[in-house]
This record gives structure tokens, sequence and C-alpha cells, in this order.
């Protein structure tokens, strides 16, 4: 920045210098013309052409210069944001590997009539329980009914209903031998802004609760019981539609 400042000084001088040397010899000229006292001024005198010729030079020189600052000051307004980016990028190495622990924020507010995507395995039928807690607070989205086998088809499918969505109610049994499935639509529900209840059975086990530990972090509402997180559910579900009974 402060070599465009200089550069635009510059400029400056080579316009107004012999700009107020021109307009002082036309100043004594009226004056000698006005007058008997003989008016003179001191320094090198020139000949209209020539100072035509020098002006023309100093201002050639003038432009080059106001050239050269708004160069530089075109570079200098980018360097805070490349100052920036860098203080980001090293702040992103450093924190690498590094778990921070924020609080949750407030959870979205859920429009009215409220849908709920029922996440989790598709043999122990408990999307039936599932329909007698909510049903009366919600519409609920139970991805058994599609009876896709193909992985594409079915999972285009299950990612709209989660967008057509503004709760997530994922249930993961013990029975269940990963939840990878379970962990991939969450992490989906949760980038499009959704409410998202886990009910994970297995967190007692260590190693299950170092591999689920992103997950747990991410989700609003967690429960160790189907019971436990359907009454959960249910009081989001009361709160947001203004019902408390």
């Amino acid at each position: 920045m402060f070599i465009s400042i200089f550069n635009a000084g510059l400029s400056a001088c080579f316009v107004v210098v012999p700009i107020v040397w021109i307009v002082g010899e036309a100043a004594v000229a009226v004056l000698n013309a006005a007058s008997s006292t003989r008016w003179e001024m001191t320094g090198p005198m020139l000949s209209w052409p020539n100072e035509l010729l020098l002006l023309g030079v100093l201002l050639l020189i003038s432009c080059l210069f106001a050239l050269r600052s708004g160069e530089f000051f075109e570079r200098a307004s980018k360097v805070p944001f490349a100052m920036a980016a860098a203080r980001f990028s090293a702040s992103a190495s450093d924190n690498q590997g590094k778990v921070t622990a924020h609080p949750k924020p407030e959870l979205p507010p859920i429009e009215r009539p409220v849908t709920v995507y029922l996440a989790g395995g598709m043999r122990s039928s408990w999307q039936e329980r599932a329909v007698g807690a909510l049903g009366e607070y919600a519409r609920l989205l139970d991805p058994r009914e599609h009876q896709l086998d193909a992985p594409t088809e079915f999972t285009r499918v299950d990612l709209d209903a989660i967008d057509a969505s503004q709760m997530v109610f994922a249930y993961l049994e013990t029975s269940n031998p990963g939840g990878y499935a379970l962990a991939f639509e969450l992490g989906y529900a949760k980038a499009r802004g959704q409410i998202v209840v886990l009910v994970d059975e297995k967190r007692s086990d260590p190693e299950h609760e170092r591999a689920m530990r992103l997950v747990a972090a991410a989700v609003d509402v967690q429960a160790g019981t189907l019971d436990e997180g359907l009454e959960k559910a249910r009081q989001i579900l009361r709160f947001k539609s203004g019902r408390r009974h």
C-alpha cells in the first residue's frame, strides 16, 4: 500500500509542478503587460514550444506512475484476503486430528405438518412402535415401503425422503452389525439441516463408542433404548407443534 501511495504522489508531482510553472509564467506576462514594472521569474526559461513538449513528457511520466500506483493498490487490496486464507489453512493444519467440544446449537424450527424419516434396520418391525408413538404428531416415512433391492435405487429414494423430512429418527439396534448405512443417512440429514434423534443400543460397547464418536457428537438428541428415544422425539414434536399434552 505504501508503494501505491508513493507512486500516486510522484504522478501528482509530475502534473502539478509544470502546471504551476506555466501558470506562473502566464501571470508574469499579464503583469508585465499591465504595468510598467518588469517582472521576471527566476530559473531557466524555455520557449513555449519547448515548454509544451516538456509538459507532454511530464504528463506521460505522470501516467506511468499512475498506472504503477493502481497496480500496487490492486495487489495490496488482495493481500489481507490472502493472509486470512493462509491463517485459516494453517489453523486447519494445526487442529487436524484434534476434537474440540462445542455447545450444540438450538434445534432448528420444524415446519408443520411435520415429516419424520425412520432410519434403521428393516427386520425387527420397530417402525410399528414408532408409528404408535409419533404418528399422532407427524407424518412418518418408512423406507421399508419402497421395497427396492438395487442399492443405487433405494439410496436415491431414501435420500429424497430425508430431503422431504424435518426430523430423522434413527434406531441402531444391537443386532445391527455395523451401522454404516445409518451413519451415512445421519450425516446427510445433518448436512441438510434436519433434527436428528439417535437411539444407539450399542453405545455401552467401548469399541463401538469410539467408532461412533463423530456421529454421536453431531446428532441433536441421543438415547440408549427405543422407548427413551421415542419419548424424547415425542417431546420435541409436541413442543414444536405447540401441544403440551
